[in-house]
Order: structure tokens, then C-alpha cells, then sequence
């Protein structure tokens, strides 16, 4: 078949703007990489890419401040942030009255687990105000997204697949079976 040939061959396009609907939808329902940062942020540590002497790399983790907490503490601060960041809860249904009334339950309860057991994870009481925040932000972004079903409505436009098949004349006429 010819370059020309195969112009008019029949056309199908299929796109739903750069992703295959699983992927999408895997990457919006993620929340280990929201955990792990967390987790560094207890740990005042980051990521980085090592580079090996054989010119590899590796990823590993650097200390770039002070630790927030203990292990115990980090364990028990993820746990707490797993209750509301998991794919259940970002598929959820909120209106805007339930929404307020869990971050209002979340910042609450987390103050007072935090003021608590400072001391027994090893926070120095100067930090506790950064975990709340950090606690916070990552709760008022993840838990908007299932306000008014918003969240799974936008499901649609991610997987909507688009086709098109155009057929286009050869000199001669509609021919798409002669192969000449």
C-alpha cells in the first residue's frame, strides 16, 4: 500500500487525552506517595538519587533537618492520616456540611491525640503546630475532592474515549474494497 494509499484508507482515532483510562484513574486513587512524604517530613529526611561508581543510580534518603517525631510516633501520625487518605474516602460523597464536620472531627481529634503523646513520640512541643498543619493541608485537599460526588463525576471525562472513522473518496469513486 502506497503512502497515498493508505491517506485514504479508512482513519480511526481513539484518545482520551494521554492516559489509558486505568492509569488515570491508578495515579488519582494513589495515596502511598502522600504517605511516604509525610513520612520524610516526620523523618526530616528527602529523597534523592544516588549515584553508584559503576554509574548507576539509586534512590535513597537523605536527613536534611531534625526529626520531627520517633518511629513510634511517625506509625501512629500515617495510621491516623490513612483514616481519611485512602481510595475509599477520596471515592466518597461529601457535601459541603459533612466536609467542614471532618476536618472540624480531624483537626480536633489529631490536636488532641498530638498534645497527648508529644512527649511519649519524642515531639518537641515547638513542632506540634507544623504536624497539625501538615495533617491539615493534606486533609482540606484530599477531602475536597469528594465533595458533591465531584471526584467520581470527573471519572467521566478521564475515561470517555473518543472515536472517529472517516472515509475518504479515491479518484474512481467510494471504492474501499479494491485493493488496485
Amino acid at each position: 500500500m502506497t503512502n497515498e494509499e493508505s491517506t485514504n484508507a479508512i482513519k480511526s482515532q481513539s484518545y482520551n487525552e494521554g492516559f489509558n483510562n486505568a492509569s488515570v484513574i491508578e495515579y488519582r486513587l494513589r495515596t502511598e506517595p502522600i504517605l511516604k512524604n509525610v513520612e520524610l517530613f516526620l523523618k526530616g529526611q528527602i529523597l534523592v538519587t544516588e549515584e553508584l561508581e559503576d554509574g548507576s543510580a539509586r534512590l535513597g534518603y537523605k536527613t536534611i533537618g531534625k526529626r520531627i517525631c520517633n518511629d513510634h510516633g511517625v506509625q501512629q501520625i500515617i495510621s491516623f492520616i490513612q483514616s481519611f487518605l485512602n481510595p475509599h474516602a477520596i471515592q466518597g460523597n461529601l457535601n459541603r456540611e459533612m466536609y467542614e464536620d471532618l476536618l472540624y472531627k480531624i483537626h480536633s481529634e489529631r490536636a488532641e491525640i498530638l498534645v497527648s503523646n508529644y512527649q511519649v513520640w519524642a515531639i518537641a512541643e515547638e513542632d506540634l503546630e507544623a504536624v497539625i498543619d501538615t495533617i491539615m493541608n493534606y486533609a482540606v485537599t484530599i477531602l475536597s475532592r469528594p465533595i458533591d460526588n465531584l471526584e467520581r463525576e470527573s471519572y467521566n471525562n478521564t475515561i470517555r474515549s473518543v472515536e472517529s472513522n472517516t472515509l475518504k473518496e479515491r479518484s474512481g469513486g467510494l471504492n474501499i474494497w479494491n485493493r488496485n
